[in-house]
């Protein structure tokens, strides 16, 4: 009998692991809409969300959210959007079931009815996340990352600019940020569609990248535009995006 509920208790505990450690990915469908979205837990406090086919400015992105027992709660820079159980059921082809409300601004935008995510890809989710915040995108090698910069700033935005990645400087934080330069980049890439952005983007001949422990920031003094990116930032190209437009 012992060995019978020691069995039991080891056979409990690891299924209890499994079931709240590791990654775990989720697709919830509009009810009225074709609007869909994808969580990916990360761990108990974070996830990866994406929305598609929305008319949402965010559409398509991935981005990091902080994740509680019945909410999805975007962090600095991320999406405006959430998603929270509010304990909500309506009639769905002639059952009654649990829904989420995907809102934003302070108002509901739609219901969300979770549904089978075993076509997702989990890994692509993730790689996209990494390619926008431009994670490894040339290893260590600073040079070949400041080429890569420029070529970005010449190709989308027309403009001829110096990219100087202080590599020092994110030593000196104790964690490798500067592969997130690339998603810095990305958020000053971001504005060239307006034009009075890229005519103030226009103004700048050097761009300066480095690390910091204390907070992200942006400043532009003359010619020699600034990007200070904090240790634990994410959703790069959204946050400076965010702060050029403030800077600029």
């Amino acid at each position: 009998m012992k060995i019978q509920f020691a069995f039991l208790l080891i056979t409990s505990l690891f299924f209890t692991f499994n079931a709240t450690s590791g990654e775990h990915i989720r697709l919830f469908k509009a009810v009225d809409s074709p609007t869909k979205l994808t969580l990916l837990d990360l761990d108990q406090k974070t996830a990866l969300m994406k929305l598609e086919n929305h008319v949402h400015d965010d559409n398509g992105k991935v981005f990091m959210v902080n994740k509680e027992k019945d909410r999805f709660m975007p962090v600095e820079g991320a999406t405006s959007l959430a998603l929270i159980d509010y304990n909500k059921k309506t009639l769905i082809s002639g059952t009654i079931k649990k829904v989420w409300s995907l809102v934003g601004v302070g108002r509901d935008y739609m219901s969300m009815e979770e549904v089978d995510a075993s076509g997702i890809d989990a890994k692509m989710l993730k790689a996209q996340y990494e390619t926008q915040e431009g994670a490894g995108s040339y290893g260590k090698d600073i040079a070949l990352m400041n080429k890569h910069a420029e070529g970005l700033i010449q190709e989308k935005c027309k403009i001829k600019m110096t990219v100087q990645i202080q590599k020092n400087s994110f030593d000196q934080t104790g964690y490798p940020s500067s592969y997130k330069s690339i998603g810095a980049v990305q958020g000053l890439i971001h504005l060239c569609s307006d034009n009075d952005y890229l005519a103030a983007l226009k103004q700048s001949k050097t761009l300066v990248i480095s690390g910091t422990t204390g907070s992200t920031k942006t400043e532009k003094n003359g010619a020699t535009l600034s990007v200070v990116l904090a240790k634990d930032i994410h959703n790069t190209a959204n946050v400076i995006k965010k702060s050029l437009e403030k800077s600029l």
